[in-house]
């Protein structure tokens, strides 16, 4: 009884000091996101527009971080919409996703940077658009969003919060069962999204292993000069030892392997087999 009343009261103070968070942040520091959530005309460079579609636990916040940057260098406007609903309220989100007219509004623009969509979004204007998609193999993907949402990952809202409670009554090969539907629903989105001509699709074990390569690809598809190490670099990828409490807890790929048991892993296998065949991992 007393435990239930202390999460109350916990959940209680998390929601004022969220709401307050999120008043703030949008006095404050999501000017460009609002602005394009309500249609307003802002001045940025006569080019095509970049949309960053990614999953989460593929270097996301890497990548989204650097090529923020390396856009902005090139008079891009930068816009993080997914940041916004995520720490001002995910009901936002929601109407985000439902709303054709907010979404014309929002990729009308040129010359803006859109990072980092961990989740598909149906552009009306998809033509215009330059899509950069990056994957990583949906089974390491969970792994890492197990031990993300126990142990590192900052509790923005009240969904994750939910959803991190959940997490502490599940061990990992339920954890990955759990949430493998909604990941796919996801990568099948993707998949076919990499069919239309205006796509780049890049993966993170590609990434990992020829950083070079990787970040060049960027370069050539957007048309801009890279400096090398700009966007992705060897170093980033260095790590001594595992740990699951910092963000970057382990970056070599076929982690599934080593962390679920093989009865698990064969029924990831079956789960994500038109996926994983499309992208060209091994079963």
């Amino acid at each position: 009884m007393i435990f239930v009343l202390v999460k109350k009261i916990f959940r209680y103070i998390f929601l004022v000091k969220n709401k307050l968070k999120a008043r703030l942040l949008k006095w404050f520091y999501f000017e460009n996101e609002q602005a394009l959530l309500k249609g307003k005309i802002i001045k940025s460079i006569d080019r095509p527009s970049v949309v960053f579609f990614t999953v989460h636990k593929a270097a996301s916040s890497l990548l989204s971080q650097r090529l923020s940057v390396y856009f902005n260098k090139h008079g891009y406007l930068i816009a993080d919409l997914s940041s916004f609903f995520a720490k001002t309220g995910m009901h936002q989100r929601r109407f985000f996703l439902d709303n054709t007219s907010q979404r014309q509004n929002v990729f009308k623009h040129k010359g803006v940077f859109h990072c980092s969509f961990r989740y598909y979004v149906d552009i009306p204007q998809l033509s215009a658009q330059k899509i950069l998609l990056v994957l990583r193999d949906p089974r390491d993907v969970l792994v890492s969003h197990y031990f993300s949402t126990l142990f590192s990952h900052p509790v923005h809202n009240i969904e994750f919060l939910l959803h991190k409670e959940n997490a502490l009554n599940l061990d990992i090969d339920d954890y990955v069962k759990t949430i493998a539907p909604e990941f796919l629903v996801q990568y099948l989105n993707y998949m076919e999204l990499r069919k239309c001509p205006n796509v780049l699709c890049l993966l993170y074990e590609d990434m990992v292993n020829l950083p070079a390569t990787f970040e060049q690809s960027i370069a050539n598809f957007v048309d801009l000069p890279l400096v090398d190490g700009e966007i992705v670099h060897a170093d980033d990828f260095i790590q001594e030892k595992e740990n699951k409490y910092v963000h970057k807890r382990k970056v070599t790929p076929g982690d599934h392997r080593e962390k679920l048991k093989p009865e698990t892993v064969l029924w990831l296998n079956d789960f994500f087999q038109e996926v994983l065949i499309q992208l060209n991992y091994s079963i």
